[in-house]
């Protein structure tokens, strides 16, 4: 028969491993999102960042849970924003005097990881738990005193040894760890700052003890040391609260910034004649609207055979004229259930009731939509694009003139400003949350390594006798650092504008905001410290007093750094019923047929 005891103590731990696992999604709850509008799209499925998997470390916990339930679930429970569970951040290994010779051998300097339980409050705070008891300390100690002991009998085989290295009682298990959860927090510090991270430790059955003053002494020692002292287990927080209320740690919605940055992308929405047009009044109609048709030799209509619109016919599903149309007939359904300027107009009344938003763009962008109007753009789209930064009086009509919404329907829209920049750089403004902050450190990190990439490949294709544009590509092919192909250049460089400014970037391109997103968290967790010095240090220095906030000052709310809405690609000379023998009709047909998914791509990026 089993021991009633051994058995009362298997029911309790079964007990307090279910309690932590029905917690699970209420600690779920308080993992911070990114400050960032729609980063999902309403008919996407739901993805792991949703669940256990974007919590670094959470799922491992989940499976060790048997052994960290007693000290680290409670702690898990009390933090108010998780980042990540049990990461491990490398810091250089120790030297002794014996094994430099070999080090210097080495390539590489090793390093040793140094693990922190939980990382929370934007990486602003480490925590780790300790539980060691008394008699583990003790048992430390009297190795200590042994070897100490055999040192006084054998002085002269000691000798060789550095008085540094010899054993003495604070080079104990305790203060090891402060001294390397210190160095991996000054070698890891806050995103976006060179500060370090706040390190906070829990003693949790560690006790001073009137037999071993050397206990005492060591945790006065570890609070000299700067770190955070915490001794005895956390109070347990009941498994079953009730429901979140409006004061808890459930999180709204972030609101936009009253100047808005916009990238290429949005200026191609809001210029499409799928914004502007009459919505179609169901699928059916949509499809019927961007129905693909292909450009024959014949220019005259009476030349084409009679069972043929205007001297076009229907092309092959996979064709890239035919992908393309069901992209656009995708958009104008979009754009029936979810308007582009009616989001735009009713979020910024919801949160700015009593102000008119100011809309920014870069020159490259403003340049860049020229480009491309002359390539595929109808005419009243091109009217459009011309109207979008003007000064003129009659900008603003001629912008809303033949679309569904009245003249000024998006107050301020018209004139669209451009940021005044200097040397590729804009007056900087003090960022309002770490998420801009980061948001900066890392565009400026890719746009360096971009640049230092095409620098090297100039270099190599002056001897191989190759284009740079060939050398880049194989490059990046054999590059692990190369970001996503979506973050391109003059994309990073829009993201920081925003991120500089201090502005709410509106994009359609989501593709390229979950890379950056991606990249983001990267650079956070590939515990590699980030570069301070040279074009970094100015912005370092900004960052040095920065107040670790979140929330818009005027009301409490967060702030977005990031708007996505649905993408809307210029489709005015797609349209079926467009007269595909026009100049501008036949030119768009014919680049739509030869390299649709190119055009995309393009306006999308």
């Amino acid at each position: 028969m089993a021991d009633p005891q051994h058995w009362n103590e298997l029911l309790s731990q079964r007990n307090q491993l279910s309690e932590a696992l029905e917690s699970l999604p209420l600690v779920l709850l308080k993992v911070p999102r990114p400050p960032i509008i729609n980063l999902v799209s309403p008919a996407d499925e739901p993805v792991d960042d949703d669940n256990i998997n974007s919590v670094p470390g959470l799922r491992g916990f989940e499976g060790n849970i048997e052994k960290e339930i007693d000290a680290v679930w409670k702690e898990i429970q009390a933090t108010t924003s998780l980042v990540s569970v049990g990461q491990n951040f490398p810091v250089p290994k120790p030297l002794s005097r014996n094994n430099v010779e070999k080090t210097q051998h080495k390539r590489k300097e090793s390093t040793v990881p140094v693990k922190v339980d939980i990382v929370s409050d934007e990486g602003t705070t480490w925590i780790r738990v300790n539980t060691i008891k008394n008699s583990r300390l003790k048992a430390e100690f009297n190795e200590i005193d042994a070897y100490t002991d055999s040192e006084n009998e054998d002085s002269d085989e000691n000798d060789h040894v550095a008085a540094t290295e010899r054993p003495d009682w604070r080079n104990n298990s305790v203060i090891r760890m402060a001294t390397s959860l210190l160095a991996a927090a000054t070698a890891h510090p806050i995103p976006g700052t060179t500060r370090p991270p706040v390190v906070y430790l829990r003693l949790t059955r560690l006790r001073p003890d009137a037999t071993e003053p050397r206990i005492a002494q060591t945790i006065e020692e570890v609070e000299r040391m700067g770190i955070r002292l915490w001794k005895g287990e956390r109070e347990a927080i009941p498994s079953n609260p009730s429901p979140p209320g409006p004061t808890s740690f459930v999180q709204t919605e972030p609101i936009p910034t009253i100047d808005i940055n916009l990238d290429l992308s949005l200026l191609v929405a809001i210029v499409s004649d799928i914004t502007h047009a009459p919505t179609p009044s169901d699928p059916e109609e949509a499809k019927e609207r961007y129905k693909p048709l292909v450009r024959r030799p014949w220019k005259n209509k009476s030349d084409a055979p009679g069972h043929l619109h205007g001297g076009s016919e229907t092309p092959p599903e996979n064709s890239g004229i035919s992908i393309h149309s069901r992209a656009l007939c995708n958009q104008a359904e979009q754009e029936r259930q979810h308007g582009l300027f009616n989001e735009l107009r009713g979020r910024l009344q919801r949160t700015h009731p009593s102000s008119v938003a100011t809309f920014y763009s870069s020159s490259e962008a403003r340049d860049r939509l020229t480009r491309i109007m002359t390539k595929i753009a109808g005419p009243n789209e091109r009217r459009r694009a011309e109207a979008l930064f003007s000064t003129e009086p009659d900008a603003e009509q001629r912008f809303w003139q033949g679309s569904r919404f009245p003249a000024g329907y998006v107050e301020g829209l018209i004139p669209i400003r451009a940021h005044v920049e200097t040397n590729g750089s804009v007056s900087q403004r003090p960022p309002r949350s770490p998420f801009f902050a980061q948001l900066e450190t890392t565009c400026r990190n890719i746009l360096k390594d971009v640049h230092e990439e095409t620098r090297s490949a100039e270099t190599v294709a002056e001897h191989a006798d190759l284009p740079t544009k060939v050398v880049v590509q194989r490059l990046k092919k054999h590059s692990n650092a190369t970001p996503s192909p979506a973050l391109t250049p003059h994309t990073v460089r829009s993201l920081l504008l925003g991120a500089q400014t201090g502005m709410t970037t509106l994009t359609a391109n989501r593709t390229s905001v979950k890379a950056i997103v991606r990249e983001m968290k990267q650079i956070r967790f590939r515990n590699e410290q980030l570069d301070a010095g040279g074009e970094m240090g100015s912005l370092q220095a900004g960052l040095e007093t920065m107040t670790f906030s979140t929330e818009d000052a005027s009301n409490g709310a967060q702030v977005a750094a990031l708007w996505v809405v649905e993408p809307r690609s210029l489709a005015e000379n797609m349209r079926a019923d467009a007269d595909v023998n026009s100049l501008g009709g036949e030119q768009a047909m014919e680049a739509a047929t030869s390299d649709a998914d190119g055009l995309l791509e393009e306006e999308a990026k």
